[in-house]
């Protein structure tokens, strides 16, 4: 599964990042999501559900829960407090890690259910970048910036 650049094929000013997936087995290629702005997906253990951070033309973020069979979208989830949603990693079918950008500029790294929205931060807010974590299960490596003082 990737996020794939398209352009539009009428207005070649409006581009699109839609998620596709791959059977490395077969070659066979799946486009699940059309016209959108996705970045940064991640696909559960089940196969069942996509998270994706829209960025909109605006600047605004949103993490989207989708449907990886019909490409629907099963939950948006956003917060006042967050301008910017990064590198989502499915711990299980219902929790995510992800890299979040606060309105103040500072990044933390946080726990989101999928089902409800809520979000936790796990590590502290600093003006360190956080970000490209791989989970498997409870277990998160990510990678930071230790600014010394």
């Amino acid at each position: 599964m990737y996020a794939a650049y398209e352009s539009d094929p009428r207005w070649s000013w409006r581009d699109y990042s839609v998620i596709k997936l791959l059977d490395v087995e077969t070659g066979n290629q799946k486009t699940v999501t059309h016209k959108t702005k996705y970045f940064t997906p991640d696909i559960s253990a089940s196969g069942t559900k996509i998270a994706a951070v829209e960025l909109e033309g605006n600047g605004r973020s949103e993490l989207h829960i989708i449907d990886a069979i019909t490409g629907e979208i099963k939950n948006r989830i956003a917060s006042s407090e967050v301008s910017v949603f990064t590198d989502p990693k499915f711990i299980n079918e219902d929790t995510l890690v992800a890299a979040l950008r606060l309105k103040n500029g500072e990044m933390a790294l946080a726990r989101i259910n999928t089902e409800t929205g809520g979000i936790t931060r796990i590590t502290p807010p600093s003006f360190n970048v956080v970000g490209f974590s791989l989970c498997q299960q409870w277990h998160c490596l990510f990678h930071g910036v230790l600014r010394r003082q």
